[in-house]
């Protein structure tokens, strides 16, 4: 490999590594734009979670999928499956 390769992949990984970053944040502002309405039950703003109506259609958890780097689109669809609760509204909604 050269000198010029080497640079090239350099660049390369430097953008790649933007573009993760830039999707990070993207999701994460996704993600608290949809928690800004606060609780769906309760209104609190505070401690709140994503709640899947259905346990079985529930792929990921929504604030794991920040760490998996996955797609606008699939975390767009899992938090379709979902209601914002706060931790007290979460805990009674599975009792």
């Amino acid at each position: 490999m050269n000198y010029i390769d080497s640079l090239v992949d350099d660049l390369i990984k430097v953008r790649n590594r933007v573009k993760r970053k830039e999707r990070k944040n993207t999701l994460l502002r996704l993600i608290l734009q949809a928690k800004s309405e606060g609780c769906a039950k309760c209104g609190s703003l505070y401690y709140l979670t994503f709640h899947h109506l259905d346990s079985g259609s529930k792929r990921f958890n929504v604030s794991e999928m920040v760490a998996r780097n996955a797609t606008i689109t699939q975390l767009m669809l899992e938090m379709g499956k979902c209601k914002i609760l706060c931790r007290q509204c979460h805990d009674a909604a599975h009792r």
